[in-house]
């Protein structure tokens, strides 16, 4: 181990137990190779320059409030951490889905390599050989580890703490145990092969059958929210431009309301709506995650482009209503 990484361990270590462990689990479910505890370091070195960066930028530059430097560095050191742990968690997701989407066609490869007269090691090492993406990698890298030393059905059950996923794990587990227990291989992979294939499909009608209420949230989160929100910027903006001509303090009044008693300004109003237009996208982009994936964290990934389309739109339609006034 050199330098660089020994330093990278040794700053991992300062990180509580609870968090390494989460983030060491995802870290291999998403496919990072090499000495996970350096990776983890070098991710804890980089939150901790970009909060003393943001902490000391704030000191600087901002003139009010300046103990809030340190509360800004403690954010800029945990946004950091939050976007490696989004990104690691958006990379584990997706060797989930494109493992589950071809382990039906892997097990019939697998399958007819038995009915062909290979060993079960020999038909899983030719499958493997074969474009099937994180499941040929995991796979070789459990044929390797078990190569005249090792067990074999446990190096290739450890497949399954390196892609998370339900479906893999109880198929790596068929497999072992019928191949301890010298059961019908080969029937077994067809039968299961069958059974995954109409579960993915399954899957697919459930979520065609959603897309009714998908549709909806995202016309109301991308067209109709930045269009109440426009409109009501140029209403305070009209309103304020009467009361500045009309020159009077109580005696003029638009469609009810005292002119001269408005106290909202169309700039906290834009300032507002911008954070509601990203609340707003955060709670339906979690609201999508559970509407097609089942969990919450898998909606996150719609959140960052939902914001910036809520944004063109809510800047559009403000600028059009401006052009029309």
């Amino acid at each position: 181990m050199n330098i660089k990484n020994r330093f990278y361990v040794t700053l991992s270590k300062f990180i509580p137990n609870s968090y390494k462990n989460k983030f060491l689990i995802l870290m291999q479910y998403a496919g990072v190779d090499g000495d996970l505890y350096a990776y983890l370091g070098s991710v804890t070195l980089l939150s901790l320059l970009v909060g003393i960066i943001a902490g000391l930028y704030y000191w600087t530059y901002v003139d009010y409030f300046k103990y809030l430097a340190f509360a800004m560095a403690i954010i800029g050191f945990f946004l950091v951490e939050y976007l490696y742990y989004i990104l690691f968690l958006f990379k584990a997701d997706n060797r989930k889905k494109f493992t589950e989407n071809i382990l039906s066609d892997f097990l019939q490869l697998v399958s007819s390599n038995l009915r062909a007269g290979m060993t079960p090691f020999k038909a899983l090492k030719i499958a493997a050989q074969f474009d099937f993406g994180p499941l040929s990698k995991e796979i070789n890298k459990a044929i390797k580890e078990s190569a005249g030393v090792g067990d074999f059905g446990v190096s290739l059950l450890k497949v399954s703490k390196r892609i998370q996923s339900p479906m893999i794990e109880r198929s790596l587990q068929l497999f072992v145990t019928s191949l301890n227990s010298g059961g019908a291989l080969a029937q077994l992979l067809e039968d299961l092969s069958s059974d995954l294939s109409e579960t993915m499909s399954l899957k697919k009608e459930l979520l065609s059958s959603t897309k009714t209420y998908t549709m909806f949230i995202l016309f109301t989160v991308l067209i109709g929210t930045p269009l109440l929100l426009a409109i009501s910027i140029n209403f305070i903006e009209t309103i304020s431009t009467l009361k500045l001509f009309s020159g009077t303090e109580g005696v003029n009044a638009l469609a009810g309301i005292s002119i001269a008693e408005l106290e909202i300004t169309p700039e906290f109003l834009s300032k507002l709506s911008l954070g509601m237009l990203f609340m707003t996208t955060l709670l339906a982009s979690l609201f999508l995650g559970v509407i097609r994936e089942g969990k919450r964290s898998s909606g996150l990934r719609y959140t960052i482009p939902m914001f910036v389309i809520t944004l063109i739109v809510f800047f559009a339609i403000k600028g059009m209503i401006k052009g029309f006034i």
